[in-house]
């Protein structure tokens, strides 16, 4: 009887044995990964918010403003021109114009430069370095050109023979310079701002023609008017040249 128990037993551990044995694996458990929408950021006004400025080609530009003239600042006595006044003030004005290719421009201007005794015109050209911040235009530029004076009679020089009639002389030579400037745009096409130049002048002065009915006038006389620097022959003056003013832009 023992021994059936036992047998029955045994036959029972191992039909539960075989059962585990033959069972199927347990299904792997499958992770789904979750995708996470995240709304697009929303666009305010100030993200939305440009310098307003075109794409500029061409500018031009009229400015109006202070300058000083002072023609014996670097040649000193040693070459002095004649006039009486060999540094003056006054105010000046200007337009320029020309390309602009993105930050770097090319132009031309005529300049006038306004003093009690004489004016000074200057026609040259212009490269620029611009550097756009927002609506504000800081800039640098090169100019150089031709310049000449309008037409000058002997009141303006200092030793000029007492009683001789007005005669005429000018000034002619070059000039060279830096400017700075700020301008601000007002409108896309439209900027005021503030600018200023420093400039090398190195003009010289023809002499004066002779007065009329100079070869019958006693040679005394003739002496003592070919003695005066207005008579002479020309005289060199190496300066320097400041101006500052308001300026006026158009842009296309």
């Amino acid at each position: 009887m023992r021994f059936a128990l036992l047998a029955l037993c045994t036959f029972v551990a191992d039909t539960g044995v075989a059962s585990a044995q033959m069972a199927p694996p347990p299904a792997a458990q499958t992770v789904t990964p979750q995708t996470t929408y995240s709304a697009p950021a929303a666009t305010t006004p100030e993200a939305k918010k440009d310098s307003g400025r075109n794409f500029e080609i061409l500018w031009a530009r009229g400015e109006l403003g202070y300058s000083k003239v002072a023609l014996a600042a670097i040649s000193g006595a040693e070459s002095d021109i004649g006039l009486k006044s060999q540094s003056s003030s006054g105010s000046h004005w200007g337009v320029s114009g020309g390309v602009r290719f993105v930050a770097f421009t090319l132009g031309g201007e005529v300049k006038r430069f306004n003093t009690p005794d004489y004016a000074l015109w200057n026609v040259g050209g212009l490269i620029g370095l611009n550097v756009p911040i927002g609506r504000f235009d800081p800039n640098i530029t090169l100019r150089g050109g031709y310049m000449f004076s309008g037409k000058l009679d002997s009141s303006n020089f200092a030793n000029s023979v007492a009683g001789a009639p007005v005669t005429q002389s000018d000034m002619k030579g070059f000039d060279a310079g830096v400017g700075v400037g700020l301008d601000y745009y007002i409108f896309n096409a439209v900027s005021v701002g503030v600018g200023g130049e420093a400039r090398v002048a190195y003009l010289t002065r023809g002499s004066a023609p002779k007065p009329d009915g100079f070869d019958q006038l006693p040679a005394s006389v003739q002496s003592q008017i070919l003695a005066s620097p207005l008579y002479q022959a020309q005289s060199v003056s190496a300066g320097l040249l400041g101006l500052f003013g308001l300026r006026l832009g158009v842009h296309y």
